[in-house]
């Protein structure tokens, strides 16, 4: 059915049905009375597009809205208007940026000359990046997880997988990930790039982040600390998203905010069999392989642990910090919203929310 598809035949199970689409503007649903796992407490469903966060905020205080994703830096003052920010249960979403052209294992698509395939280069881009410095500058008062690993939490995934975790992320953290311009230097130029080099960073907006745009512009300014040219290029995120499903993406900068605890964070955009290739090498294919013929659940955290050990000690992206994700509701009409903070595009388990008698 390809795209002309979409919002004409959509098919699913879950606890809403989808009534209507118009790009760039909403998306429609209605309850599913007695769903077989949970009937909402609201009868309707509308997602808006509204790219300006003041007039999200506006329209959150207003009642046009009854939740809003909100910039931390404006929740307080709108707590001071009486909104309500709640968080999720767990602190589930990883902020991070992809290095895109690390196709080691897809010779076709491999640029040879894209500076950061030397792993020097990527450590140096990496400590160059106060993350610690953005966060409370761009987001102050917000509690966040740092150092933050990509795909594994020390004590989530401990109590899922006993044994997944490698202490040793911690104590190398500041070797391989932690900020140092001076190092970060002094590796760009062992690299044989001490005059930089030009690149593309895409500030795409995201569900669940809206700093993420200030926090690219704040990374692009450490990066030019550093000696590097970053081209700044705002995009829809669908377009920026499809360059790198197409492999398309080489030496682009891409942002992204995912579940800080899965297998999927781990292994799902770095075999060559998946659906986004941001970093893929033979190495982690055959261990890939290795997990999918393991069973024994102590095999499989050890050859995950593996996996970590992969992208950790080859700076296979960008990692920034770890966050609670936090909605923003009017409490005339949302009482509360019980949800895990799985973030992949959207806000989940909305049928959860508690709404108020009107």
């Amino acid at each position: 059915m390809g795209d002309d598809g979409i919002g004409r035949a959509v098919v699913g199970t879950g606890p809403f049905k989808f009534v209507e689409r118009k790009e760039a503007q909403h998306v429609r649903y209605e309850a599913v009375q007695d769903h077989w796992r949970v009937t909402p407490s609201y009868g309707e469903l509308e997602w808006q597009w509204v790219a300006e966060s003041a007039t999200r905020l506006a329209n959150l205080i207003t009642g046009t809205v009854h939740m809003a994703d909100i910039e931390r830096a404006l929740q307080p003052g709108a707590k001071e208007k009486g909104m309500m920010v709640i968080r999720s249960k767990f602190p589930g979403m990883h902020v991070k940026w992809g290095y895109y052209g690390l196709y080691f294992t897809l010779p076709d698509k491999l640029d040879p000359d894209l500076p950061w395939l030397d792993v020097k280069v990527r450590r140096a881009m990496q400590k160059s990046v106060d993350s610690e410095g953005i966060a409370a500058a761009l987001m102050p008062g917000t509690e966040i997880e740092y150092p933050a690993i990509y795909g594994f939490h020390p004590v989530l995934d401990e109590e899922m997988w006993p044994g997944i975790w490698n202490p040793a992320w911690f104590d190398d953290w500041q070797e391989y990930y932690g900020y140092d311009l001076d190092k970060a230097k002094e590796l760009l130029k062992e690299a044989g790039y001490e005059n930089g080099f030009e690149f593309i960073i895409h500030l795409t907006p995201l569900s669940g982040l809206p700093e993420i745009v200030d926090i690219g512009q704040a990374m692009a300014g450490d990066l030019v600390k550093l000696g590097l040219q970053p081209k700044l290029v705002e995009i829809d995120y669908p377009v920026s998203r499809a360059m790198h499903r197409k492999d398309e993406a080489s030496g682009i900068m891409r942002p992204s905010r995912s579940q800080h605890r899965t297998i999927v964070s781990a292994t799902s955009y770095s075999t060559k069999d998946a659906s986004g290739h941001v970093y893929t090498n033979p190495v982690m294919d055959l261990t890939i392989e290795k997990l999918e013929q393991t069973v024994d659940p102590s095999g499989r955290a050890k050859i995950l642990q593996e996996i970590g050990d992969i992208q950790f000690y080859d700076n296979a992206r960008l990692q920034m910090f770890g966050l609670y994700v936090e909605m923003t509701v009017n409490p005339k009409y949302v009482d509360n919203y019980d949800f895990p903070a799985t973030m992949s595009g959207y806000f989940t388990h909305l049928e959860y929310v508690q709404t108020l008698p009107q």
